[in-house]
């Protein structure tokens, strides 16, 4: 079987996240076990792709320790806006 590689913004739906939080949540998910395969330079850089079998695992891992994926982000409110003290 073929290996699968997913864009940035299919793991971020995968994850049920926006774009925007895959990218600021990407080195944590990295750390955490999210493979990058650099399929070859773009005309914005570098082209990456995730191997779908290491997000799978990260799932599969998330639901049976019952712990988050990722943290959360500190400093905003729940409505996604800077919070206020």
């Amino acid at each position: 079987m073929p290996e699968q590689l997913l864009t940035a913004k299919q793991v971020a739906g995968r994850l049920g996240m926006s774009y925007r939080s895959f990218q600021d949540h990407r080195a944590e998910l990295i750390a955490s076990g999210l493979q990058v395969v650099e399929i070859a330079p773009g005309d914005n850089g570098k082209l990456n792709r995730y191997r779908a079998a290491s997000l799978d695992r990260m799932i599969r891992q998330a639901a049976e320790t019952d712990r988050p994926i990722c943290k959360a982000r500190t400093g905003m409110d729940a409505a996604g806006g800077a919070a206020t003290s």
